[in-house]
């Protein structure tokens, strides 16, 4: 079913059964639409109230659009690097797991694993192993709780938070929107009939644009960030992603590729 809205979100060559099923999908545009500014419109006014995190840097990591464009490997980055001066609690909702989202679960600390994959979902337990001991990662749907947690409890300075720029509960100091270069926006249109899970223009409420590339050629790359550039008035910070090597998952061994046939896949993103 995902991968059937995908492909009426960001494919042009549809079916006549996709393009009729498109009309339909059409009419849920003008409330889906309404409800997403709306809720903004109480945040710009201060009728809702965003809350401070006393005692840390908060930086959100987020998309405009729906399905994966790389977040949480580019959170895991964030994370490894800051944490070399300071004390870095990352915040996610913990999507695809059997834990309670109204609780705060701490996941990873201090290079301890209290959870499986099965019990915190795919993308937590990933964040686990693919960042530094002395990271922390917490699930929760209270992001506010959570981080307030991550402060007072486990004396965390930075928290990085996956998949929150539609989440404006929370203050943060730095707002980072990625973009898939092969993806972009689909077919530009808001949920149910597009992938944008507020209108294009909201962009602007991020403070840096990051633009990820995993197929293209450089010259095609290039050309869509300047686009992107020149559409919302913002330098781009363009992100390559690449192996740094490939190991045995039962040994742990790094294997050689040297002569050698690969294929690859991902079930995760």
């Amino acid at each position: 079913m995902k991968e059937f809205f995908s492909n009426i979100h960001y494919n042009h060559n549809l079916s006549f059964v996709k393009r009729l099923l498109k009309c339909i999908l059409s009419v849920g545009v003008p409330f889906y639409y309404t409800g997403a500014q709306f809720k903004n419109f109480l945040y710009e006014k201060g009728i809702l109230k965003s809350k401070n995190i006393n005692g840390a840097y908060v930086i959100s990591i987020g998309n405009i659009t729906t399905g994966g464009v790389g977040k949480t490997p580019i959170v895991a980055q964030i994370a490894n690097f800051l944490s070399e001066n300071h004390k870095v609690a990352v915040i996610s909702r913990g999507y695809g797991g059997k834990l309670s989202s109204k609780n705060i679960n701490v996941i990873k600390n201090q290079g301890k694993y209290f959870y499986s994959a099965k019990e915190c979902g795919d993308e937590s337990f990933w964040l686990c192993e693919n960042t530094y001991e002395n990271v922390c990662v917490i699930t929760c749907k209270d992001r506010v709780k959570a981080s307030n947690y991550a402060v007072k409890e486990l004396n965390c300075d930075v928290i990085v938070l996956d998949d929150a720029f539609q989440h404006r509960k929370i203050v943060r100091n730095l707002d980072v929107i990625v973009f898939d270069a092969a993806k972009l926006c689909g077919n530009g249109y808001t949920l149910p009939l597009g992938p944008l899970r507020e209108p294009l223009f909201n962009v602007k409420r991020a403070d840096k644009i990051l633009i990820t590339n995993k197929n293209l050629t450089q010259e095609s790359f290039n050309s869509i960030c300047k686009k992107i550039s020149n559409d919302f008035m913002q330098p781009i910070i363009q992100v390559k992603f690449k192996p740094e090597k490939f190991y045995d998952i039962f040994t742990e061994e790094e294997i050689s590729l040297e002569n050698k046939s690969v294929g690859a896949f991902c079930g995760i993103g």
